[in-house]
């Protein structure tokens, strides 16, 4: 009998600390508790996703409207990540797709690899494809449109990221920089999921 109740304490001690924790600080945002649960979901033995997303919007410069699309999605046909943990995760490719005047003058899948001249290779190789955005400080430019795709460890409690600009002329042409005088946290930056709901 005093085992089984041993037995018991030890079951129920876990349950308890999950409930108490679940119900402490019910004003946080939902931020935070994404922030927290993304850790909490990371699970070593399996392969992580990180959440997919997608964008739209317009860009309206000298009398100009150019309208994007892009769709941030994971590829499981891409090298799986090994990051400096040894965590495993799927990388990803963004689709997009950019009109002026109505007119079709860009679609394109970007992956990792279109940018890995501008990160170092050990970085490179544990490192995914972890965002991408429209650039909205450069929404009056007038001769192209601005995107900025993130290069990082897909782990969100990890912080090392490489912010890398992508230029967009008027007439379609597409050229690469890494972006240094600002710092960009990508749209869902490191949120995984399990890998049993991928």
């Amino acid at each position: 009998m005093i085992l089984i109740m041993k037995i018991a304490k030890l079951i129920t001690a876990p349950i308890l600390f999950v409930a108490l924790a679940a119900c402490s600080g019910g004003s946080t945002t939902q931020q935070e508790e994404e922030s927290s649960s993304t850790v909490d979901s990371i699970i070593p033995t399996g392969i992580n996703s990180l959440y997919e997303y997608s964008d739209s919007g317009k860009h309206v410069a000298g009398g100009t409207t150019y309208k994007y699309k892009f769709q941030f999605k994971n590829d499981k046909t891409l090298p799986v990540v090994k990051n400096p943990l040894d965590y495993q995760f799927y990388d990803n490719k963004v689709t997009l797709r950019l009109t002026k005047g109505g007119q079709d003058i860009l679609t394109r899948t970007f992956t990792k690899s279109d940018f890995k001249s501008l990160v170092p290779e050990s970085f490179y190789e544990t490192s995914a494809l972890i965002g991408f955005c429209y650039n909205a400080d450069k929404e009056h430019t007038t001769d192209a449109v601005y995107f900025i795709a993130t290069i990082g460890d897909p782990d969100s409690a990890a912080d090392s990221s490489y912010a890398i600009e992508i230029r967009v002329s008027s007439a379609g042409d597409i050229s690469y920089s890494i972006l240094q005088d600002r710092e960009t946290l990508p749209v869902n930056n490191g949120m995984t999921i399990d890998p049993e709901e991928a």
